[in-house]
């Protein structure tokens, strides 16, 4: 987009390719790309997570001891800690990415 906008303003073609790849080379593309998909990841595995809480309502509770949600069905926890590895896997991913993305 940002090329084709300096060509129509009356850029030489080679002018607004080198000025789109400055512009691309600043934003640092392909780490915030790693950062979106990083939020997505973590977004889609709460999604599932606030689900599945909602699914079994009135069959888990919060421990303030252990600081856990807590389920009668053992696979419904897995199923819990699942999203919560991949959301903990997900928000690993956002802060190499973002520290990637400051190195430039």
């Amino acid at each position: 987009m940002h090329e084709k906008e300096l060509l129509a303003h009356g850029y030489e073609a080679k002018r607004a390719a080198a000025s789109k790849r400055a512009f691309a080379n600043g934003m640092n593309l392909p780490a915030q790309r790693k950062i979106r998909r990083a939020d997505r990841a973590s977004f889609e595995a709460g999604i599932r997570q606030l689900r599945l809480l909602e699914r079994e309502w009135g069959k888990w509770k919060y421990d303030n001891a252990q600081q856990a949600v807590t389920f009668e069905k053992g696979a419904v926890a897995d199923e819990f800690n699942q999203t919560n590895d991949e959301i903990n896997k997900a928000t690993a991913d956002l802060q190499a990415a973002q520290r990637e993305a400051l190195k430039k």
